[in-house]
């Protein structure tokens, strides 16, 4: 009976750990997703700028400036709103499968914007089978 109680201690431990990384894990990609967005729109609006000076000192077409904010959106503000929104649902603790999907894109997408968040990515990734068997004993 002693022996039962500490595999379920242990693994409560485990399950706790484990949810906990990915709480930080959340809160990061929230943050980095938010500093992400505010500088692709600032980005964004100082092309903006750009191409109407351009435009209105030259009366010529600013094609280059608008193809550079519409792949800055592209590239920069999309990928990093799917931050902000990856990162609620890590920090709800959603179920297994769902949180898997969450943790697996945050990886690719913290290969290309932001290492800290792959290392993260990476972290949970091992970490998965733990809040999963914590998941289901919990629920």
């Amino acid at each position: 009976m002693t022996q039962y109680g500490t595999h379920f201690d242990s693994q409560k431990h485990l399950y706790k750990r484990s949810a906990n990384l990915m709480k930080a894990h959340g809160v990061l990609s929230i943050l980095f997703g938010i500093s992400g967005v505010f500088l692709g729109i600032l980005f964004i609006y100082v092309m903006t700028i750009g191409s109407f000076a351009y435009i209105a000192q030259s009366h010529d077409n600013a094609s280059v400036e608008v193809i550079l904010g519409l792949l800055a959106c592209i590239f920069f503000v999309l990928p990093h709103l799917y931050l902000i929104v990856s990162g609620v649902y890590l920090v709800r603790e959603s179920s297994p499968p769902v949180t898997k999907v969450f943790i697996i894109l945050n990886l690719i997408v913290g290969i290309f914007m932001n290492i800290v968040v792959a290392a993260f990515a990476v972290a949970n990734i091992i970490q998965s089978h733990d809040y999963e068997r914590g998941h289901k004993a919990t629920s």
